[in-house]
């Protein structure tokens, strides 16, 4: 690639160009690509061989098992969170009312209570 070639074509000598095309490759053998068989014998060698000892069927059987498991923690996890939602607002509701109970609790007091003007006003008038 890097050793420079004639520079003049010695035919006609005009200027050479380097031309770079693609080589033609050919896989030949088994196991490039699941489609090269034809009889179904062939396929059924494909479904064994796989580290695990188990067939491809089972490896997609284990997989599809895994995945559907994590769904459901998700959606467990999901609806625990929502719970804790639901709780929380439970909670602030409770200590909503709470406060409200207190505020009316204060109003009370300050409503029945006569101030202590009133009270040393009433004195004046008696004496």
């Amino acid at each position: 690639m890097s050793a420079n070639g004639a520079e003049k074509c010695e035919d006609c000598g005009s200027e050479t160009l380097r031309v770079f095309l693609p080589t033609g490759i050919i896989f030949k053998g088994s196991g490039f690509y699941s489609t090269d068989y034809k009889s179904g014998s062939s396929k059924a060698n494909l479904n064994t061989g796989s580290p695990g000892g188990e067939n491809r069927e089972e490896s997609r059987e284990k997989t599809e098992k895994n995945r559907e498991a994590s769904r459901e923690k998700r959606e467990e996890n999901r609806e625990e969170r929502r719970e804790e939602k639901r709780e929380e607002k439970r909670e602030e509701k409770k200590d909503d009312k709470r406060e409200e109970k207190r505020e009316y609790q204060k109003q009370e007091q300050t409503v029945s209570k006569p101030s202590e003007s009133k009270i040393k006003d009433k004195d004046k008038d008696k004496n």
